[in-house]
């Protein structure tokens, strides 16, 4: 670190010191945000993560904390408690168990709505799977765009 020179305080006159005293406390201000800056940043970086193989038991566990009548963030909270992982972690846990499971969900339904347009139509097929003909239509639209761009390669 550099050396920083100070004039003695006897060499000073009055307006002299209270400016270098203004300076000083800015600066005092400016080192401690930063000293708490890198202290979050070194708590962060230590933080307990969550292994690999509980990002499967995690959502399991918020679950079936939900299924007792807990909301979706009590639920979350019981399991960090129970885990002692940090929120953020569990959290993080269960919003990709959740995108993971959207993704699956709408693959599942387009094999579906796949399988029945050979025999139905879209008002049918709709009525099948609780969907509008609309999303039916959606869905046979952009998989026949994946088919014929597939196809192209």
């Amino acid at each position: 670190m550099d050396q920083l020179v100070v004039p003695s305080v006897g060499a000073l006159d009055r307006p002299s010191l209270l400016s270098m005293a203004h300076t000083f406390e800015a600066l005092a201000l400016q080192y401690r945000a930063r000293a708490a800056e890198l202290e979050e940043w070194e708590r962060i970086r230590n933080a307990p993560r969550v292994p690999h193989v509980m990002y499967a038991e995690i959502p399991e566990a918020i679950i079936a904390a939900m299924s007792t009548g807990l909301s979706e963030e009590e639920a979350i909270s019981s399991v960090v408690i129970s885990s002692a992982y940090p929120f953020k972690a569990v959290r993080g846990c269960w919003k990709a168990f959740q995108r993971k499971k959207k993704i699956d969900d709408n693959s599942r339904r387009s094999v579906e709505v796949l399988l029945l347009a050979r025999k139905h139509s879209n008002s049918e097929i709709g009525e099948l799977l609780g969907l509008h003909p609309g999303s039916v239509s959606r869905i046979l639209r952009k998989a026949l765009v994946q088919h014929q761009s597939a196809g192209a390669k």
